[in-house]
């Protein structure tokens, strides 16, 4: 799988880290939260997490908090924007239950389980949306390079067969060129007589060249032409788009 930019990571590892000071889930409750990463990505993070909060350093929930202890805690809770590396800050900042009062100890308790709540909500909306937004990227640059290699294939093949043909090949050529290849194509070859497996050489160009000399050996040709430089000028004059 591909590794996750440092920046990303780092915002994975920070949350695992809440998830278990916060006492927010289990490992499998963290995985959970960011679906669309990487398992070794979050089993890496929560490994960080593991040696980073020992199980002391975990802040649970206050219990046996009133119904308006609750509402204080949800209206100081709302009071912080939605700012990811200040709520993190605040969460990482030092919590001395020694200087609060049990009920005061409770509220905060419970703030910081409700910023925590939503500092993972941030981060794992924020990482899901970085990531199919890179999957997508990546995608269309896929797609794009498929059309153009697509396009390009079908430009070739029609160039290609275009080129190919005797027909276009001849309309592109000069009438000069072309004069001389369609003179070229009206050659032939004729026979003029035969060499003899004797050694002799007959005048006849039929199935009876040689019968008393044992047969011919070779037979002597000629070359000739069916069209004549004129005829073939006229024709090549009529189908050439050069001239």
């Amino acid at each position: 799988m591909e590794t996750l930019n440092p920046d990303i990571q780092d915002k994975i590892n920070n949350s695992a880290i809440i998830v278990r000071k916060y006492n927010l889930g289990d490992e499998n409750y963290f995985f959970s939260q960011f679906k669309t990463v990487d398992s070794s990505s979050l089993k890496s993070a929560w490994t960080i997490a593991q040696k980073e909060i020992q199980n002391r350093e975990i802040i649970k929930e206050g219990s046996n908090l009133s119904s308006d202890d609750f509402q204080k805690a949800a209206r100081i809770a709302s009071t912080f924007d939605n700012n990811e590396k200040a709520l993190f800050h605040y969460l990482n900042s030092k919590f001395d239950v020694t200087k609060l009062e049990l009920t005061d100890e409770n509220v905060e308790r419970r703030v910081r389980k409700l910023i925590a709540d939503s500092y993972l909500l941030i981060v794992s909306k924020e990482v899901s949306e970085f990531i199919i937004k890179k999957q997508n990227s990546f995608k269309s640059k896929v797609k794009t390079f498929f059309n153009n290699y697509k396009v390009a294939i079908i430009v070739y093949l029609i160039f290609g067969t275009l080129m190919l043909s005797p027909k276009i090949i001849d309309k592109l050529t000069p009438v000069d060129v072309l004069t001389e290849k369609i003179h070229n194509r009206s050659k032939y070859k004729f026979r003029i007589g035969a060499t003899c497996n004797d050694g002799t050489h007959s005048t006849a160009t039929g199935s009876g060249a040689c019968s008393h000399h044992g047969g011919v050996d070779e037979w002597l040709t000629k070359i000739g032409y069916r069209k004549t430089l004129e005829e073939c000028r006229k024709v090549a004059e009529e189908i050439s788009w050069r001239d």
